[in-house]
């Protein structure tokens, strides 16, 4: 039985069906779904990406806690939390090997993590007075990351994501 299932199955790669095996009747499907796999510079930075993803939807959740009268330390908790995810993503970002039509996207996006990472770092000069226009400042810079971050995910036939704070 496992023989005849093994005998049974074609293989598969990329698209392209393998010739049907000598003593095998070639079948064709009525309708098939391709789906092209993801290179390699997209699997990397899907890998990279997840842990950020994840920290987004952390620091949205936190900051929507803390209502509308948060104080300068439980900012800067999630701040400084959210800044060390960050840090990590646009370190590993360099070892992506983009393909040439994505290398200026890619480039934007490492100025982009840039200019959060200072708003980020921005929150030791925080005070009661400061905290409204801080947190509009931060959630400006994050909506630009997005929108560089899903132009770098076009580029790599990613789809887009909205999960920056």
């Amino acid at each position: 039985m496992v023989a005849a299932t093994i005998v049974g199955l074609r293989i598969i790669h990329a698209g392209v069906h393998a010739p049907p095996a000598p003593h095998q009747q070639a079948t064709h499907p009525a309708a098939t779904t391709t789906t092209l796999p993801l290179s390699s510079a997209a699997r990397s930075f899907l890998g990279y990406a997840q842990p950020l993803q994840a920290a987004n939807t952390a620091a949205s959740q936190a900051l929507a806690a803390l209502g509308s009268s948060p104080s300068v330390t439980q900012v800067s908790a999630v701040m400084n939390s959210y800044d060390q995810s960050v840090n990590v993503y646009y370190f590993e970002l360099h070892f992506v090997v983009y393909p040439a039509t994505a290398t200026t996207d890619a480039q934007n996006e490492y100025v982009q993590l840039r200019a959060l990472q200072a708003v980020l770092k921005g929150d030791v000069f925080l005070t009661p007075a400061r905290m409204s226009s801080y947190l509009t400042l931060f959630k400006s810079t994050c909506a630009t990351v997005e929108k560089g971050d899903n132009a770098l995910r076009k580029d790599l036939g990613l789809p887009s994501t909205t999960t920056f704070p």
